[in-house]
């Protein structure tokens, strides 16, 4: 714009022009050009190439032709695991779309997000609406729709047993009506069981049993605990209405029996200890006479403290229920919760009574009944870091497999390992949940009572609690803590270790945060190596879980991998030599967003590396320990087969192998240069000085005493002194005159000689 403005003060006159330009900012969201945003695909299939094309224009841009820098976003959280959206607004299909109950939609409305200024932090965003509708295929089978089992008795005539119904989650054309065969009305035939269970009548008589039961008390404060029934040997199944139990010799102060049930409860501040109970069982039906047996039960309580739930490892098997593994093998044999035990011992070199299972049980978060949650732990002194018994188990998981003949589906159990599957767009940390009310499991001859561990998922980044001040700290205030000089940490960690080479150690897992940062000093002597790697330990088909970090040396310039499940990126920093014998700081940070590499704290674009994740996945989600200074596996074979951090107490690592704690700089360089020809000759030359300085203070402390041998005290070889009383005597106890008297140059008696004027002092006063 032009304006021409005019001053004028009554007299004279004068005119300006005055060009004003008007500055485009950013203030007009994308625009979406008409597309079909009603499409239909059927369900259960991936379509080849865009399932839809959309595109979207800046206002703020004048010439349509030029790049439009739109970036494009599929909205709903829960559908970015399913549909894909790239720059040029191609959407595609990441998995396939269901149709059915209970998970599935006939129709999905999927909304798509324009950004523009490539999504940078002052872009404007529009939404588009975009319907998929699917077509049904015949893929669920009919459900039986009625109470089951239905129990059928024996000895009974034959009759009506049940009327069957059913429906089906497909939609009419491949539903009902129903044959009861059974299929539905279209192919492909797709069919469901349908149980019927005998019911028992009581018919045998029972005879005497005896049973185990094996209590672990967390801390000695479980409450009132039902712990297990009285165990008769008996055929028949739901005949414990006629049964009748009482104790044999009165009852126990310790336990309570029901006498309708035969279940016994272990009352509160139960002694730890075994126990030897007995029971007569009576019992009576219209098919048995009334009779009485007696039963046994040897009842077992161990109090197990919180250091051993705390330091536990963790363990989650597959294809087995609890009963099944506590209860004895075929034959008396033992148990798989015994052989565990066992080989866990072996593998620790402890004993047996060294080592508990204290947990198993089915996790509240876990719906598939045969995934089975198991916590052990061990003990010399003190008990062994969880880290190093979870390492430990990792490395020899097939001969543990072997021996109980189970599957191990995850070693260190992890609910934040599958990513939004508790916490959708959160951060996601494992929090043991520690109770004193136990889970008991029940089985015929022996149940187990053991400590109610459970993993729970809590969707936030690691809470800050009240500090344990380590190493010999003592608490100040309430998050704060005294250190023993040496501990810099703020919790009193040793914050530093030195590494041979050919060592590694262990700390805890990160929890999968959305913004998360590792911060690490380094020294390197050598320009190639493995600083740091957070990731899995071994490869598991069953979860296919990738997610892993590694932070290396290449050429003295750090390199930083990281890969959240979905494709591996790499940062490096070329620009500052990390291998020069001088003390480097490093950080990593990472985002739902971004992964960044900053060295020394720089904030130029030189010092920084900045890259963005690849794929879907948002977090980087391990349950592997932390490793520095190299590895305990070879990530080269567990690469292939993938397909590819708080303060932490480094002194003190859960396990460890060639490390030095406090990390001395001086041992660290020695023992990466080695001790060759040079290195000996430098140690001859400091021992060669080291003795010419010691002869030289052995000559200085020779001269010293002769200079001054004539003023020793004499006096214990001329006096007869006494210590204790005495009185005057010790005054007169010698005679003076045998002192000899000093003599100077001249040979004349210091006393007899007048003093010299030069050693005369005077004070004013």
């Amino acid at each position: 714009y032009t304006l021409t403005v005019r001053a004028f003060d009554g007299k004279y006159n004068d005119t300006a022009k005055v060009e004003i330009k008007i500055a485009n900012v950013n203030d007009n969201p994308p625009v979406f050009l008409k597309f079909n945003n009603n499409i239909t695909i059927q369900e259960e299939m991936i379509v080849e190439g865009c399932i839809a094309n959309l595109e979207a224009y800046d206002p703020d841009i004048q010439d349509r032709s030029a790049p439009q820098h739109i970036q494009f976003d599929v909205v709903k959280e829960d559908q970015k695991t399913l549909l894909s959206i790239d720059e040029q607004g191609c959407l595609r299909l990441i998995k396939p779309l269901d149709r059915d109950p209970p998970n599935g939609s006939p129709v999905w409305q999927v909304l798509i997000a324009a950004n523009d200024e490539d999504g940078g932090p002052s872009s404007l965003q529009s939404t588009a609406e975009l319907i998929i509708i699917l077509e049904d295929i015949n893929d669920n089978a009919p459900i039986l729709d009625m109470v089951q089992p239905v129990v059928w008795r024996e000895n009974q005539p034959p009759g009506k047993i049940t009327t069957l119904k059913a429906k089906d989650y497909d939609s009419e054309a491949n539903g009902a009506p129903f044959k009861f065969r059974i299929d539905d009305s279209a192919g492909p035939e797709i069919t469901n069981n349908f149980a019927i269970r005998n019911g028992d009548e009581n018919d045998n008589p029972m005879k005497p049993g005896q049973s185990n039961i094996f209590v672990y008390n967390y801390k000695g404060e479980a409450p009132d605990t039902e712990v297990g029934r009285v165990y008769v040997e008996d055929p028949d199944d739901w005949d414990l209405p006629d049964k009748y139990f009482v104790w044999k010799n009165g009852n126990h102060p310790n336990f309570d029996l029901n006498a309708n049930t035969g279940m016994i409860t272990m009352l509160s501040h139960i002694p730890e200890g075994t126990y030897a109970l007995e029971f007569t069982v009576t019992e009576e039906a219209p098919l048995i006479p009334r009779h009485s047996v007696d039963a046994i039960v040897n009842i077992t309580i161990k109090v197990i403290p919180e250091e051993a739930v705390d330091k536990s490892g963790s363990i989650r098997f597959a294809g087995i229920t609890a009963p099944e593994f506590v209860a004895p093998g075929p034959n008396g044999s033992p148990s798989k919760q015994e052989l565990l035990r066992w080989r866990l011992a072996s593998l620790l070199n402890v004993s047996v009574e060294n080592v508990d299972v204290f947990t198993v049980l089915h996790s509240p978060h876990n719906t598939n009944g045969t995934q089975l949650d198991v916590r052990y732990s061990a003990h010399g002194s003190p008990y062994r870091q969880p880290e190093k018994l979870n390492n430990l188990l990792a490395a020899h998981q097939e001969e543990i497999e072997q021996e109980l003949g189970l599957t191990i589906l995850m070693v260190n159990i992890d609910e934040c390992l599958m990513e939004k599957v508790f916490c959708e767009t959160e951060s996601c940390t494992n929090f043991l949940n520690k109770s004193n009310v136990p889970y008991s499991v029940y089985t015929n001859t022996s149940s187990f009572v053991g400590v109610r561990a459970v993993v729970d998922p809590l969707c936030n980044c690691k809470v800050k609690e009240r500090p344990i001040c380590l190493n010999g700290g003592t608490p100040v205030g309430p998050f704060n803590c005294e250190c023993i000089d040496g501990f810099e940490g703020p919790y009193c960690e040793l914050i530093s270790i030195g590494f041979h080479g050919k060592g590694w150690a262990l700390y805890p897992p990160l929890s999968a945060c959305e913004e998360a940062r590792v911060s690490l000093e380094i020294t390197p002597y050598t320009e190639d190596g493995l600083i740091l790697y957070v990731g899995p330990l071994r490869y598991n088909p069953a979860l296919h879980v990738q997610d892993f970090m590694s932070l290396e040396l290449r050429s003295g310039f750090p390199r930083l991998l990281m890969d959240y499940g979905t494709g591996t990126v790499f940062v490096e920093n070329k620009q500052i030599k990390l291998s020069d014998n001088k003390p480097h700081h490093i950080d990593v940070i990472w985002s739902k967003t971004s992964i960044e590499l900053k060295v020394d704290n720089c904030q130029m674009s030189s010092c920084l590396a900045l890259t963005t994740p690849q794929g879907p996945n948002e977090f980087l989600n391990v349950n592997g320990p932390v490793q520095l200074g190299g590895t305990t596996i070879d990530l080269l074979s567990l690469s292939k087969l993938m397909n590819w951090t708080h303060t932490y107490n480094l002194g003190y690592p859960s396990d460890s192998k060639n490390v030095n704690p406090g990390c001395t700089m001086e041992m660290a360089k020695a023992v990466s240069f080695g001790i060759d020809s040079n290195f000996l000759v430098a140690i001859l030359v400091c021992v060669a000085i080291l003795l010419i300085l010691l002869l030289a203070v052995v000559v200085h402390r020779r001269k010293t005493d002769d200079m001054f041998k004539d003023t020793d005290d004499i006096r214990e070889n001329i006096i007869n002194y006494e210590d204790e009383g005495g009185g005057e005597g010790d005054m007169t106890g010698y005679d003076l005159n045998v002192l000899r008297l000093m003599y100077d140059q001249d040979g004349l008696p210091i006393v007899d000689k007048p003093p010299l004027k030069e050693n005369y002092h005077t004070r004013s006063g």
